[in-house]
């Protein structure tokens, strides 16, 4: 039970991953506030008191959090750069971190979280669908949308 742990311990232990992965769902302007909303909402549900795994239950708060601010204020943004600039990614413009996370950007937050733990955290499917509270089936399709939709991306002109 997690009434005995120090939840501000806990909290400084694994905010620096937990911000890390939040930039990749949500770029780094706004990921330690997608953290913190997210670690303030189970503070505040009091949903710590059964959790065993504090750190995978942070990352799905992340997750969701994530997937929440993305349908609300990135969808409204990618419309506003869509209308401002219809230009196509061309492959000089990989290279900036804009041109970058525009790509990445047109990913799911769900297929982002997988692409993360799968490349940068280097989890296999089972990590990464215990932490996201999904099955591994839906982990390998996922991964597989999201390459087959970066590929895309940069092979178009």
């Amino acid at each position: 039970m997690m009434a005995e742990v120090d939840l501000e311990a806990e909290y400084r232990r694994h905010v620096g991953s937990l911000s890390h992965y939040a930039s990749m769902l949500v770029g780094p302007d706004d990921a330690m506030d997608v953290v913190n909303e997210a670690v303030a909402g189970t503070l505040a549900r009091r949903s710590l008191e059964t959790v065993r795994d504090i750190r995978a239950y942070w990352f799905k708060a992340v997750t969701n959090t994530a997937t929440s601010w993305h349908r609300s204020r990135f969808r409204r943004v990618a419309r506003e750069r869509r209308a401002a600039d219809d230009a196509s990614v061309h492959s000089d413009e990989l290279w900036d971190l804009d041109g970058a996370l525009r790509i990445l950007g047109t990913l799911s937050v769900q297929q982002r979280a997988v692409v993360y733990f799968t490349y940068w955290a280097d989890w296999d499917p089972e990590q990464v669908a215990s932490t996201l509270d999904i099955s591994t089936g839906t982990v390998r399709k996922q991964l597989g949308r999201a390459r087959e939709r970066l590929r895309k991306e940069l092979h178009d002109d």
